[in-house]
Order: structure tokens, then C-alpha cells, then sequence
């Protein structure tokens, strides 16, 4: 469904239910010096859809200190859904990512992005604004607003 500039190492779609993108989401973010690519996601949104995308720090109570340590992490989905991160990571903690590596995960819950260093994690967004912006395009193109913006579920890996 979605087209890449080079091809990604996997990428799995789901059959399970579409992400579908609305006002209620939010962007939890674990790190502060990733904030200024997180805020490139949030203007994409606003000029495509015209709905501002709250960004906040994740609690340091809703996260390990493990995975604190380890990973850059954005986390995509209701504000309850931050209480429940841990569950989350836990479930996608067998990927061992290398330097430069990301791993992205959409369900019908939420959309994860997880990287170990800057370089992954940058990478990691940048192949999520290609993912809104032929979302977006899609869904104007097909002109059904009666329905929400959906993301179909899958997961990404890729490395260098």
C-alpha cells in the first residue's frame, strides 16, 4: 500500500483494525532532544487536516527506567494509553535494534515508534511523515470524509 523511497529491511501489514487518526490523539515522547522532530509531525498534521497534535513528555511513573535508558521513544494514541506503555514496549522488546535502526508498530490502538540512537529514531519519522502524507493524499483523493483518517495496521523495521 505504501511506497518508499528505498526498500525497508520488513514491513508487515496486519488484517486486524486500521489506526484511525483523530483530535484526541497525542504525542508521548520520552526524550527531550527529539522533541524538534516530533514537531515536524505535529505541523504535517495541522496543514493537512487542520487539527493541532498536543505533544507531551511521557511520565517517568508510565515508563521503566530500562527502557527510559534505552530508547527514543513516540508514542501515538489517546492520553490513557500512556499508562499502559510499559505493557506496550514489553510486547515489542524481543526486535534487537542496532545504531540507526527504528521499529514502527500500528494497531487500532496506537502507533509506536522505538530507536535506540538520533539516527534511528530520525529515520523513523521521516518514513512516518511519508506514511501521513500518502495517507492524507488517499483520503482527500477519495473524498469519503465521512470517515476517519485510518493508518493501516502494520509493523516496520529498517536498519542502515
Amino acid at each position: 500500500m505504501y511506497e518508499f523511497p528505498k526498500k525497508l529491511k520488513s514491513l508487515k501489514y496486519h488484517e486486524n483494525q486500521s489506526f484511525a487518526l483523530h483530535k484526541n490523539l497525542i504525542l508521548l515522547h520520552n526524550k527531550s532532544r527529539i522533541r524538534r522532530l516530533i514537531t515536524d509531525l505535529q505541523i504535517l498534521f495541522k496543514e493537512r487536516v487542520g487539527i493541532p497534535l498536543d505533544a507531551t513528555a511521557i511520565r517517568d511513573s508510565y515508563l521503566k527506567k530500562k527502557y527510559f535508558d534505552k530508547y527514543l521513544i513516540l508514542l501515538c494514541a489517546e492520553l490513557e494509553k500512556e499508562k499502559e506503555l510499559e505493557k506496550i514496549i514489553d510486547k515489542y522488546e524481543n526486535t534487537q535494534l542496532k545504531s540507526g535502526a527504528y521499529e514502527i508498530e500500528v494497531t487500532k490502538e496506537f502507533t509506536l515508534l522505538k530507536a535506540i540512537d538520533f539516527k534511528g529514531f530520525e529515520k523513523g519519522v521521516n518514513t512516518l511523515k511519508i506514511i501521513l502524507e500518502q495517507t492524507f493524499s488517499n483520503y482527500f483523493k477519495e473524498n469519503e470524509f465521512e470517515k476517519y483518517i485510518q493508518i493501516p495496521s502494520l509493523s516496520i523495521l529498517d536498519e542502515i
